[in-house]
């Protein structure tokens, strides 16, 4: 019996005409095909993701935030301001990153 996920890969093949997987012995490996259908489906389990956020968290701002700054900026200027944002939006997960490129 085929399980629920192999069915739904057959019937999408089914549905582009092509095979996305080679299914040798013990492997599976992607196809050209599924080479190139494979960022489409990343952009769209990445675009389910954001939908579940959005509906799951409401209109709070929520998810991550990459911020990108010289280090003293990181260090300096921002820990105050941060600890505000934080207090105001405690669902937003902030990342840094320190940038050496002032130019920006």
């Amino acid at each position: 019996m085929q399980s629920n996920v192999t069915s739904q890969i057959k019937s999408l093949e089914a549905e582009l005409g092509s095979p996305l997987f080679d299914r040798l012995a013990k492997r599976v490996l992607l196809t050209e095909a599924g080479h190139r259908f494979l960022p489409y489906a990343e952009k769209a389990l990445a675009a389910m993701e954001q939908g579940h956020r959005a509906v799951k968290l409401g209109t709070e701002p929520a998810g991550p935030l990459h911020i990108g700054a010289p280090e003293s900026v990181l260090a300096y200027r921002l820990p105050e301001v941060l600890k505000l944002f934080r207090k105001r939006y405690p669902k937003v997960e902030l990342i840094f990153r320190p940038d050496s490129d002032t130019t920006n």
